[in-house]
């Protein structure tokens, strides 16, 4: 038999998940508003080093990006969501549009990179060449 006091305890409890399952929806949505807009910086690739601009946009729930870059060898772009926010990490994943590669054009591409103030800076690896990458990034105001 369940006492009106466990029937109370039952009710804060569940209370409390809800409130916590809200604060974090809110805590995803603040840290979506943190990253939307326009970093530029620079990615290094092997010994290439070169300008490069990752741009965030909000998509409905979803937070989209698109980086573009440009080497001694060429110039690329990819895109794609991220995946998992949890600052101050992100995750990426995409795909490339343009590749001046025509064998790396359409093959996925992953980052996993950390926000600090205004820059974000981390690594990534293009699959189909298997080669890292890193970049540094500082948001433009």
């Amino acid at each position: 038999m369940r006492t009106a006091s466990s029937g109370s305890l039952l009710l804060v409890v569940l209370l409390m998940v809800i409130w916590l399952m809200a604060s974090n929806v809110f805590a995803q949505e603040d840290a979506a508003k943190a990253i939307v807009g326009v970093w530029e910086g620079t990615s290094t690739s092997g010994s290439t080093t070169g300008q490069t601009r990752l741009v965030f946009s909000q998509d409905g729930d979803k937070l989209k990006w698109k980086w573009s870059w440009t080497a001694s060898f060429g110039n690329g772009e990819a895109e794609g969501t991220v995946t998992k926010i949890a600052l101050p990490s992100l995750e990426l994943n995409g795909a490339y549009t343009s590749h001046p590669n025509k064998r790396v054009g359409n093959s996925p591409v992953t980052m996993t990179l950390t926000v600090q103030d205004d820059q974000i800076h981390g690594s990534g690896l293009t699959a189909t060449v298997n080669t890292p990458f890193t970049l540094k990034v500082t948001k433009k105001k």
